[in-house]
């Protein structure tokens, strides 16, 4: 007997053809599930490019009874893209009798494509004027297969900072929301072409100190540069407090920043020798005339000093030590004349 009622009926003739009849039902209830196969897990990775994955998969059913029914439920078609992450399908089977039954199966996308990241191009400049570094403009780009990625910078200086001297090495990493990572680095270099500066003293004159060859002289050098530490080296002349000789000295500086770059300055100390050398005469000579000589033999000294060496002694009349003198008075005169030309007379 098929599903559903089937009525049975019956009809008695006796031989002289009377007739009676009677029915009955027979009713068969479909009980039977249908039954329904979902695909088996299935877990890829993206296609590339793509934030998720084109997935087919088949489900099926079968039944006692033909013409049952498959619909879905939850899930995506077969053949769709499916998104990242975990998409559960569910399918329910319906036979002619509304028996139903139920599957599911998942579809699993991983993310596995990596983001990308670009840095700016290694970037070489001058410092700022006045300023020990340089403030340095830059750009990173990313892109991934899915939005939402994020870019964090984990060495370095953020774009628009000022950057020091030297070389700053800038390195970011993007991470994507299924937590794939990419990294890139580039590098700023900053170079101090600044040259540092340095003032020197004005130029000094003196006259000796006394009874010195020469003076004590004090002076300043002063010298600044846009990055801290530079150096001053004297590479000619006397160093402030020292005792200055007579005549010019030259006096030059360099300073020296940390860079390597140099600047010079020079300024001359004169020192002039305004002190008279001294000079000292014998004390007057009184004597009588050697035995049979129209004169005598006289001798004497004359000494003198000055605070340099090297002064010279002249007699300009007179005569000199040891000589005959004559009867009468002879003035004998002399000059004393230092390396200076200071003079003094006796």
């Amino acid at each position: 007997f098929p599903i559903g009622v089937t009525t049975n009926t019956f009809v008695v003739t006796d031989a002289s053809g009377n007739t009676a009849t009677c029915s009955f039902d027979v009713t068969v209830n479909d009980t039977q599930l249908p039954t329904i196969t979902c695909n088996a897990p299935i877990t890829v990775s993206n296609d590339n490019n793509v934030c998720g994955a084109a997935v087919t998969y088949t489900v099926s059913s079968a039944d006692n009874c033909a013409g049952q029914t498959v619909a879905q439920t939850a899930g995506l078609a077969s053949g769709s893209v499916f998104p990242i992450g975990v998409t559960t399908n569910t399918f329910v089977v319906t036979d002619a009798s509304g028996n139903t039954a139920t599957c599911s199966f998942d579809v699993t996308v991983n993310d596995t494509q990596l983001p990308t990241i670009t840095c700016n191009a290694p970037i070489t400049v001058s410092n700022d004027n006045n300023v020990c570094g340089a403030a340095v403009t830059y750009t990173v780009t990313s892109a991934d297969n899915c939005a939402g990625q994020t870019v964090a910078q984990t060495a370095g200086l953020a774009s628009g900072s000022v950057f020091p001297i030297g070389v700053t090495t800038n390195t970011f990493v993007v991470t994507d929301a299924s937590g794939n990572t990419a990294a890139c680095s580039f590098t700023v270099t900053v170079n101090d072409t600044q040259l540092p500066t340095i003032t020197c003293n004005a130029p000094i004159t003196v006259s000796n100190d006394n009874n010195v060859c020469g003076a004590t002289v004090t002076y300043t050098v002063t010298s600044a540069d846009n990055c801290a530490g530079q150096t001053v080296a004297q590479t000619a002349g006397l160093a402030s407090g020292s005792v200055f000789p007579i005549g010019v000295t030259t006096n030059t500086f360099v300073v020296t920043d940390a860079s390597g770059n140099t600047a010079t300055c020079s300024f001359d100390v004169t020192v002039n020798d305004t002190q008279l050398p001294t000079i000292t005469c014998n004390a007057p000579i009184v004597v009588s005339n050697d035995v049979d000589v129209c004169g005598a033999t006289v001798t004497y000294t004359v000494t003198s000093a000055d605070n340099c060496a090297g002064q010279t002694v002249a007699q300009t009349a007179g005569l000199a030590s040891g000589s005959v003198f004559p009867i009468g008075v002879t003035t004998n005169t002399f000059v004393v004349t230092d390396a200076s030309g200071n003079t003094a007379t006796c």
